[in-house]
């Protein structure tokens, strides 16, 4: 391929990639974020939300970054707010969008950044996808150019039911990076990663278990053991710092919804519109035609992911809450992606062998 058809097919990309992620963005923002009053967006960033939801500390942590780095914007967009409110009639356009946004005259500028923040991990979300599918499959260009649209485009299927936390999009591009890096077997890149992962959410948990099943078969047993213990014990370290941070928030460790909740989703299954059985149903069928046929370290893979979050989904009572599985979200893409394919008449689709 010469340098200007190149450039071409990035800029084009670019572009789809870009407007996909801001639709994404649209349609969270029109959902609402983190709508509960113990947990949103501004009580995310001071550190003042519930636990355990601000103890998922990387993307507040950002958002309060760079508002500590931007006083003269803030002040800027907070004098404008003002002025355009002062200057407005009851009912105006200014009123409006701040209340079907959801926000209030003093947080503005705390909600413009972190849309920011949320959008520049959608921005960099359909990259990872794109690269994943290279490093999973020997597929022609189009279908690693284009698979990774459908990976954005779909998500707004998990904005229906319940909140839509600040730190989802982090969650999205965190663990598509890591299964990336997983499969690519980048032990230092991983290690870096951990930490960060950690700090973000506690679900950092399931990758060491990953990272030891992609080199269960390509190093000694004793040292994927002695890694997977070592990872597990960052992950824990990380955890319980950021646990002592907040141990004086209201709220849990863990977020007990009840099973009186599952009991009521059972009892209710046939008298609510199926959205989320509609969704899941898709979705399975998806990843699971052909299954046989399918990566056996992607089978493995998601199914190492998604039983722990399933299991603790039932026992603390949010199985229908769909973005709690948001950590298998690249794992699905790539198991349906030949799926995908062959519904729409394209060659099969070819696992790459794995590198050693």
């Amino acid at each position: 391929m010469n340098t200007s058809r190149f450039r071409g097919r990035t800029l084009l990309l670019a572009w789809l990639y870009s407007y996909s992620a801001v639709l994404v963005m649209a349609f969270l923002l029109f959902r609402g974020i983190s709508t509960y009053s113990w947990a949103t967006v501004p009580k995310l960033v001071d550190g003042t939300a519930h636990r355990p939801f601000v103890t998922r500390a990387l993307l507040p942590a950002v958002v309060r970054g760079v508002m500590a780095a931007t006083p003269a914007v803030r002040e800027r967009v907070e004098r404008r707010v003002a002025g355009a409110l002062a200057d407005a009639r009851p009912g105006s356009r200014p009123e409006r969008a701040l209340e079907a946004l959801g926000w209030t005259p003093d947080d503005v500028y705390v909600h413009l950044v972190a849309t920011g923040v949320m959008l520049a991990c959608f921005l960099a979300l359909p990259w990872v996808l794109r690269r994943l599918v290279r490093v999973a499959y020997d597929a022609p260009p189009a279908v690693a150019d284009l698979a990774p649209v459908f990976g954005l485009l779909a998500l707004p299927l998990f904005f229906v039911a319940y909140a839509r936390y600040l730190y989802d999009p982090g969650t999205l591009l965190l663990w598509s990076l890591s299964t990336l890096w997983v499969m690519e077997r980048r032990h230092v890149a991983l290690w870096l990663l951990l930490p960060v992962l950690a700090y973000h959410k506690e679900t950092a948990v399931l990758l060491p278990p990953l990272v030891a099943l992609r080199d269960w078969g390509h190093a000694p047993r004793a040292r994927v053991l002695v890694v997977l213990a070592a990872q597990l014990a960052v992950v824990a370290g990380v955890r319980l710092w950021v646990g002592q941070q907040f141990a004086g928030n209201p709220g849990d460790t863990v977020l007990w919804v009840g099973v009186a909740h599952t009991r009521e989703l059972l009892a209710n299954l046939l008298r609510r519109p199926p959205y989320i059985p509609l969704v899941v149903a898709i979705l399975g069928w998806l990843v699971l035609s052909g299954w046989r046929e399918k990566s056996l370290f992607l089978r493995r893979a998601f199914l190492l992911v998604l039983l722990p979050l399933v299991l603790l989904s039932l026992a603390f009572g949010y199985v229908d809450e769909l973005r709690g599985y948001y950590e298998t979200w690249a794992l699905v893409m790539l198991l349906s992606l030949p799926t995908v394919a062959g519904l729409l008449g394209a060659a099969p689709i070819r696992e790459r062998t794995p590198a050693g």
